[in-house]
C-alpha cells in the first residue's frame, strides 16, 4: 500500500503524514478511491491480525474509530460475529459466505452503487475464479536490497 500512501487522495484523508501527497497515475487512481463505492468486501486478515475463533472482539480493524471506508464493509471469515458499527458510517458484517452470495448481500447493502473487492490475495483469487472482477488494478513494486 506503500503507492496509496503517497497520494494526494490518502494525504488529505490525514492518514500518512501532512504533505501535499503525490500526482501522476498512483493519484488520478487514488481519487476514485471513494468515488460511488457502496460497498467494500474484504478478506478477514485485512481487518485485523487474527486467526481462527476471534479471540478479541474488542479488536475493530487496523483503522482506528472511524475508517477509511464510510460504507458498509462486508468481512468473508468463517469464524461469524455481531455486527460493528464504526463512525462515519462504516458498520463492519462479518459472513462465512462464498463469493457469490457475498456479492449478492454486498449489493443489498450497497443501495445501487459499485462493490470494491478490497482483498486480501486469497479473498481476490476466489472472485476472480467466480469471474466476479470486472475491473481490477494492481501494483507491482520492486524489492531491492
Amino acid at each position: 500500500m506503500e503507492w496509496a500512501f503517497e497520494t494526494r487522495t490518502f494525504r488529505e484523508m490525514g492518514l500518512h503524514g501532512k504533505t501535499e501527497g503525490s500526482r501522476g497515475v498512483d493519484e488520478a487512481f487514488a481519487s476514485r478511491w471513494g468515488r460511488s463505492i457502496g460497498v467494500e468486501i474484504m478478506g478477514r486478515h485485512k481487518f485485523g491480525p487474527q486467526r481462527g475463533p476471534w479471540a478479541d472482539e474488542e479488536w475493530k480493524g487496523w483503522w482506528g474509530d472511524d475508517p477509511v471506508f464510510h460504507t458498509p464493509v462486508v468481512v468473508l471469515t468463517h469464524h461469524p460475529r455481531p455486527m460493528l458499527e464504526m463512525a462515519g458510517g462504516t458498520t463492519f458484517h462479518f459472513l462465512d459466505t462464498d463469493p457469490v452470495s457475498a456479492l449478492d448481500h454486498a449489493r443489498d447493502l450497497a443501495g445501487g452503487l459499485d462493490v470494491r473487492i478490497g482483498g486480501g490475495v486469497a479473498t481476490l483469487r476466489q472472485f476472480l475464479e467466480a469471474d466476479l472482477i470486472d475491473y481490477m488494478h494492481l501494483v507491482f513494486t520492486r524489492r531491492t536490497g
